[in-house]
């Protein structure tokens, strides 16, 4: 009988699930008419609710199977919290958007808004055919090597050792902001450790994450993750919200993929989630207060949901920065590849580099690092706040404003579709069983997930930076010493 029940609550769950994809695709198929005839109207308003529609579906799609699809669901989350957020406000409450820029720019912002969003929910859809084509399934299999419990070892010890070192960098730069101002931070910080000091400061969340990719017991997750999570919220004394919530989302990733992972004990439960979801509306409103708290700016007292409605308001403005490309893309150079700007930095910039090349380094926040250099994040803050760009203030980067430039509306999608694709098929990764693969991942998912704020290739850069290197260098040679000591016992 009580497989008869099990068989039953399959075949629900099942008939729930077609339920929800059939719906999905005519949402998806709802939002393209809905596109296509505010295109042809020339309605902004008409788009956005194309948008709309399509995170929706995005959302139902990441929670159907939230376990495998987890990172899709955050990163939606960051598309509403930096990108779309505001806007969808103002078309729930007052059915039109307000907007700073002309007709003709806020259409191209709504068009570039929607071929990402777009983008990603037809890679994610398309994403079980290419497993299939590509054979994920029989290909990446878990594997347990031989070498692996000591490069596990090693991966712990390097973790605890540059922990230490990890807390003395942001003690500092608390202290920095504590004594002089949030602001002056971005202008004039300068750690006075020394760089030997920096670098294993660095060095953490590389060899925490390849740590927590070599799929310790709960037992030492739990103990590692306090400090991690612990981390994240002491580093809001540096004024800076960013870290903090996306400690708080990588915990989330992990802990979803380890539950889908494990089939001996739950790492998530719908206690849990149910908790989480009820204290997401608090965290919100305490943010928003945080924001005005840091500037030293005092609020009148509002309510939580007036905070988080300006606070979606206030966040999702890094969508203008797609309009101020479009409104001074006359002014910005032609030859610069600004998606690729971060990869571009570090093989300019870095040690070997700089040694065998005459190649000029620009101070941060000056005409020149905007003018010459591969940031265009830099680049438009001084084009439309040159005053504020020299004192240290900026708009931040978007990736979708980057691709635009680069690559035109096709780059935009394209982008979008293989992000989708990568993202929708990650459960695959962590299944490789592989600690430096699945660490290397995380440490650049955190990257991925920031995107709409950040620029396109900070995730690479991530993975293939110097100190990345030298951390694997450093769990590799350390985890043959401890395999080597085991041998002569």
């Amino acid at each position: 009988m009580g497989k008869y029940y099990e068989k039953c609550d399959i075949e629900v769950k099942y008939m729930k699930n077609q339920i929800l994809q059939v719906g999905n695709i005519i949402l998806l198929i709802f939002s393209f008419i809905l596109f296509s005839f505010g295109i042809l109207m020339q309605e902004y308003v008409t788009i956005f609710w194309a948008i709309f529609f399509v995170w929706i579906v995005g959302v139902i799609y990441s929670v159907i199977k939230i376990r495998e699809r987890i990172i899709v669901l955050c990163f939606f989350i960051t598309l509403l919290t930096f990108l779309l957020g505001g806007s969808f406000l103002e078309l729930i409450l007052e059915n039109s958007i307000e907007t700073i820029f002309s007709n003709e720019i806020t259409i191209h912002m709504s068009i570039s808004l929607y071929l990402a969003v777009f983008g990603i929910i037809l890679g994610c859809l398309f994403s079980n055919k290419v497993a299939r084509i590509f054979k994920l399934e029989k290909k990446i299999k878990f594997r347990e090597s031989d070498l692996k419990k000591y490069f596990q070892k090693s991966a712990k010890i390097i973790t605890y050792f540059t922990l230490f070192f990890y807390f003395v960098v942001l003690f500092e730069k608390i202290f920095f902001v504590r004594d002089n101002t949030y602001l002056e931070y971005y202008l004039e910080y300068a750690t006075n450790l020394p760089g030997v000091v920096v670098k294993l400061a660095d060095m953490f969340p590389i060899a925490f994450w390849i740590f927590m990719g070599s799929m310790p017991s709960k037992k030492e997750v739990n103990r590692a993750m306090l400090f991690y999570g612990g981390y994240s919220v002491i580093s809001l004394g540096t004024g800076q919200r960013n870290k903090f919530v996306l400690g708080i989302l990588m915990i989330i990733i992990y802990y979803f993929f380890r539950d889908k992972m494990d089939h001996k004990q739950k790492w998530i439960n719908k206690k849990v989630c149910f908790v989480g979801l009820l204290c997401v509306p608090f965290l919100i409103s305490f943010l928003y207060f945080f924001g005005f708290s840091r500037d030293g700016i005092q609020v009148n007292h509002i309510s939580t949901g007036e905070a988080i409605v300006e606070f979606m308001k206030n966040q999702s403005t890094s969508a203008d920065l797609i309009g101020y490309e479009k409104l001074y893309e006359t002014y910005l150079p032609e030859n610069k590849l600004y998606s690729l700007g971060r990869l571009k930095d570090f093989f300019q910039n870095n040690v070997i580099t700089q040694a065998l090349f005459d190649i000029p380094v620009y101070q941060q926040q000056t005409a020149e690092a905007a003018i010459y250099g591969n940031s265009f994040g830099q680049m438009i803050s001084y084009l439309v706040m040159p005053w504020n760009y020299i004192q240290g203030r900026g708009l931040g980067s978007c990736y979708i404003a980057e691709l635009y430039h680069d690559f035109g509306y096709i780059g935009i999608f394209l982008f979008n579709l293989l992000l989708g694709i990568v993202l929708s098929n990650s459960i695959y990764i962590v299944k490789s069983g592989n600690m430096f693969v699945i660490g290397i991942f995380l440490l650049m998912v955190e990257k991925i997930i920031y995107m709409p704020r950040d620029t396109t290739s900070n995730f690479l850069y991530t993975g293939i930076n110097f100190t990345t290197i030298l951390t694997i260098v450093l769990i590799v040679i350390i985890g043959k010493m401890i395999q080597m000591k085991y041998k002569e016992r």
